[in-house]
């Protein structure tokens, strides 16, 4: 069968083979890729993070092995820039994390969100803070009391109801967007339980 989907993890399996997650429409999905760490591997250079495009998948005795690829976007911009990078990975790890807890989020907003991350002028950070304040507002959060402090609360409240992150964002430093981002780290913790590996690092980051 063929699906729409983005790699959203990938994991060395055995010798040669990954473990691809894929976020499509109808959810996750687990997929088996042989030998593709082999050097003359045919699918070596679209099994990576953040490949969006149509995954051909046949049925084994243990799950979807991956028979082929036709990559629409790589969203290369992301991979030499570690501001984008970091942005993705946050906004692919809300999506799988949410997802798994038997939340509903749309695929086509994720995508749209890392091509907004990648070829956007605006400050990366600030497109992936807006989209998991929008999400997390999706889950039942609520972003405009009792949760957050106040002063944070009012800028994730204007961020849920604009199109342009910077219209609320504009007179904030980097140092206090990553501030934001750890806020709302821990309002996905302490609401929905869902740890955020990736805002730690961004915290961190130079």
């Amino acid at each position: 069968m063929d699906v729409t989907g983005l790699i959203i993890r990938s994991v060395d399996y055995g010798e040669a083979d990954k473990i691809l997650t894929l976020a499509t429409g109808e959810g996750l999905l687990t997929v088996r890729v042989k030998g593709v760490r082999k050097a003359s591997a045919r699918l070596k250079s679209v099994t990576g993070l953040l490949v969006f495009g149509e995954f051909s998948l046949s049925q084994g005795k243990n799950g979807y092995i991956l028979s082929g690829v036709s990559a629409k976007e790589q969203f290369l911009n992301c991979w030499t820039d570690a501001a984008r990078y970091a942005s993705a990975l946050l906004c692919t790890e809300i999506y799988e994390k949410c997802l798994s807890a038997g939340e509903e989020l749309s695929f086509p907003n994720l995508i749209k969100t890392l091509g907004e991350i990648n070829y956007g002028e605006v400050y990366p950070l600030a497109t992936a803070l807006q989209y998991g304040v929008k999400v997390a507002s999706e889950c039942g959060i609520d972003i405009t009391e009792g949760v957050f402090p106040e002063d944070v609360s009012a800028i994730f409240s204007a961020l849920s109801k604009v199109a342009d992150p910077i219209s609320c964002l504009a007179d904030c430093s980097e140092r206090e967007i990553k501030n934001l981002i750890k806020h709302l780290e821990a309002g996905f913790r302490s609401e929905l339980g869902l740890k955020l590996t990736v805002s730690g690092k961004i915290f961190n980051m130079d």
